[in-house]
């Protein structure tokens, strides 16, 4: 396992301040974004990997989330909706 380089920022911090201004709607869309990019991680580098894993833990964390919707969103489509037809 690589070793993370020391870094001063406080990216809990960063995060909780950005998501902290953010109204619910805005959350889930920013909770999808993160997740997105967090599933294929491998061209990130350390830095971002960081600010995005901070991003997605202060949603998490927020006050009056709903988790069964996060939950919808990590997970994706499920086989059923993915071959429905419009």
């Amino acid at each position: 396992m690589k070793k993370r380089p020391k870094d001063n920022r406080d990216y809990a911090y960063e995060a909780k301040k950005l998501v902290d201004k953010l109204n619910l709607n805005h959350k889930y869309e920013m909770y999808e974004i993160v997740t997105g990019k967090l599933k294929h991680p491998y061209h990130l580098d350390e830095k971002r990997l960081r600010e995005l894993e901070a991003v997605r833990d202060a949603i998490e964390e927020s006050y009056n989330i709903d988790q069964p919707r996060l939950l919808a969103i990590k997970r994706g489509l499920g086989e059923m909706a993915e071959g429905a037809k419009p």
